[in-house]
């Protein structure tokens, strides 16, 4: 089986890290490393990191800490680290959905060429609704969660490391949006559970106005299209409150409630 190298990344992170790395260490996937990068917290994050370590001395985990230059940063310095062949990020706050994922994910044949794999995630709500969020790359290439994403460390060296900048919050969509489509390969075990209320969640418009200048940059949209796209999304949010938006989707068969 192939090597994978899963990748922390966490800043005073004192009541989630313990959650994450459990969550990693307990994989049934023997042939793994984990990496913790954590840029310099000011709060409990490293000692409570360096007791889980502890409790799982018979894996191969390692934990740097040092200032950094905001999410995108962490990352780069993560994969530098890295020695396996496969990436996976799974940063605090967030999990796998069982012991099991990376087992079933590897114990079947890799297409020759696929450098993507990638599944539906669930969404963990602040009042511990889960809602599972169908992911189509095929169709709609913007709509990346990055946990549930599991990709070859040679990308980078293809197609270089992740944009960082303290403004900028879809540099994992420009990274995967110039993978071929044709590596990429949808699993049906379901990889993480991601919290509500991380850095994109928190994000809103920001996050929203950068993904249309994406599709822009992409030619997946003119500029009239975009202009018209801004204006339609303030618009719904401001007439459809968020309990509807959530029905409808769920309609739509984007999501559904678990």
């Amino acid at each position: 089986m192939p090597k994978i190298s899963i990748i922390t990344i966490c800043y005073n992170a004192e009541h989630e890290i313990e959650k994450t790395m459990e969550s990693v260490l307990e994989q049934t996937f023997l042939d793994l490393e984990y990496i913790v990068v954590d840029g310099a917290s000011t709060d409990a994050t490293v000692e409570i990191a360096e007791k889980v370590k502890l409790r799982y001395s018979n894996r191969n985990v390692r934990i740097y800490s040092e200032p950094d230059n905001g999410i995108y940063d962490a990352m780069n310095k993560g994969i530098k680290y890295a020695e396996g062949e496969w990436l996976n990020m799974m940063n605090a706050g967030d999990s796998y959905v069982n012991d099991k994922v990376l087992t079933n994910i590897f114990s079947e044949k890799i297409p020759k060429g696929k450098t993507v794999i990638y599944s539906d995630s669930f969404l963990i709500k602040k009042d511990g609704r889960r809602i599972i969020i169908h992911h189509d790359i095929s169709k709609y290439p913007y709509g990346f969660c990055h946990q549930a994403i599991i990709y070859k460390k040679k990308l980078h060296d293809e197609h270089g490391m992740y944009v960082f900048s303290k403004k900028l919050i879809i540099s994992d969509t420009l990274f995967f949006i110039r993978i071929p489509v044709e590596e990429m390969m949808k699993v049906d075990t379901i990889i993480a559970n991601f919290a509500a209320g991380g850095a994109s969640g928190n994000a809103g418009y920001d996050l929203q106005k950068q993904n249309l200048c994406a599709q822009y940059i992409f030619k997946d949209r003119t500029f009239t299209q975009i202009v018209w796209g801004y204006y339609f999304m303030r618009l719904r949010h401001l007439l459809i409150p968020n309990r509807l938006r959530q029905i409808i989707r769920q309609r739509l068969g984007r999501i559904e409630m678990k």
